[in-house]
């Protein structure tokens, strides 16, 4: 029960800020710490995540985006470690939704405040959008920095659900987050770019543009070359 890990922890820290950290993870920043407890000490702002890659140096995770059809998903997922992303998200601290307990950094008292993880409900997936979400509820903003870098060797320790009992475990805890959120199924990501498509194992802007308030997608203009 990763949740209730982590509440453990927390009771017998010490520190002001709470660092959550998998164990399959390499620090390539050497300022990365500095930058996480700089910004969860803003009163502003309630949980920071670290931007991630792949060993290959792909994106694993810059920010948590609620998807079409109640799924969640790393947006830019697979971009290149240098690729600046639609309007260089990815090269700039940001507002997200959600942030992946991987790498994640928040306040002490404001991580007991909110009753930590959900040991009950989230014990093996969702614990950390979960979390999230709760402290987003507060009005505190979840922020991701490309400042913060690590590799991360994804689901190493806890291995993939790749078993009936692990992939019914995880069904049953995703369809109780939803149930809980009905919001974010029912309205757009405010975070996400809608003219940015979910592909299924990246996101790329929409070829041709979607219909937009702001934009007269009658005139034929050109489209912007594909960066990767």
């Amino acid at each position: 029960n990763f949740s209730q890990l982590m509440n453990s922890a927390a009771q017998v820290a010490s520190g002001d800020i709470l660092l959550l950290l998998n164990n399959d993870t390499v620090v390539l920043n050497p300022q990365w710490l500095t930058e996480l407890a700089s910004l969860a000490s803003r009163p502003e702002i309630g949980v920071v995540g670290a931007r991630l890659l792949y060993p290959d140096r792909r994106i694993q995770h810059a920010g948590v985006t609620f998807g079409p059809d109640k799924t969640i998903l790393h947006q830019m997922r697979l971009a290149g470690e240098r690729e600046a992303g639609p309007g260089a998200e990815l090269a700039l601290l940001r507002s997200v939704s959600a942030v992946t307990g991987a790498c994640l950094a928040l306040r002490r008292d404001l991580y007991l405040e909110v009753g930590g993880m959900n040991e009950t409900n989230f014990g093996f997936s969702c614990n950390d959008i979960d979390l999230c979400r709760r402290v987003a509820s507060r009005g505190l903003s979840i922020v991701c920095t490309p400042f913060a870098e690590l590799l991360h060797f994804e689901s190493t320790s806890r291995g993939h659900s790749t078993t009936p009992e692990k992939a019914d475990r995880e069904a049953v805890e995703l369809m109780i987050f939803w149930s809980q959120n009905v919001e974010l199924f029912e309205n757009s990501d405010p975070f996400h770019n809608p003219q940015v498509e979910f592909k299924p194992f990246y996101t790329d802007f929409a070829r041709p543009p979607k219909p937009h308030r702001f934009r007269d997608i009658s005139v034929n203009l050109p489209l912007a070359p594909f960066t990767y």
